[in-house]
């Protein structure tokens, strides 16, 4: 069990420092962009593409890391009036209908 957490630690921090180098080539590219767009009066064709692209990117795997860390922004004005168990109960069908809902972002996907 001790390796299932050292390897989920591993996993987080990639995806951590996978996160911050694609937020940084994203704010380069639009930065790029902006500067040969102003001061060159010449665009890049790609910069916009790329930024957009990158900008998916980091959004999903911004989605996972939330998850996994149990930091996604909730309303939780009812469930903190609830006791442990309802509490779990009402977690187990959000946890749910997250898993109805990526299963259908799979299906229209592929």
């Amino acid at each position: 069990m001790k390796e299932k957490g050292k390897f989920f630690k591993a996993v987080d921090r990639a995806e951590d420092i996978c996160l911050v180098s694609m937020f940084a080539l994203m704010v380069a590219a639009i930065f790029l962009q902006i500067i040969m767009r102003f001061v060159f009066n010449n665009s890049l064709t790609w910069s916009e593409e790329l930024g957009k692209f990158i900008f998916v990117w980091i959004s999903w795997l911004g989605i996972s890391l939330a998850e996994r860390r149990n930091e996604h922004i909730k309303i939780t004005m009812v469930t903190d009036r609830l006791s442990p168990k309802w509490r779990t109960i009402f977690e187990i069908l959000a946890a749910l209908c997250m898993i109805f809902i990526l299963g259908v972002t799979v299906y229209y996907g592929v």
